[in-house]
């Protein structure tokens, strides 16, 4: 993954997150923000597996319901 936005910058739905890049092809898929808020936490981590959360954004539109203190 290669972020393209520092933790702390305000976001607009469509703005580029990261690109994440394929080691085996060298494809890149680039990954926008689903919804406007703060960039508050990234993932640690420069790899991705299917399902990780790569990035949190503090909007102010629910984005999820149920137990949101759990990942």
């Amino acid at each position: 993954m290669v972020f393209h936005q520092r933790l702390g910058n305000r976001v607009e739905a469509g703005t580029l997150i990261a690109d994440l890049v394929d080691v085996d092809s060298g494809a890149v898929l680039p990954l926008d923000a689903q919804s406007a808020g703060v960039l508050y936490a990234r993932a640690a981590t420069r790899w991705a597996t299917p399902g990780k959360r790569l990035a949190k954004i503090a909007g102010t539109t629910l984005a999820r319901t149920g137990k949101l203190l759990s990942p």
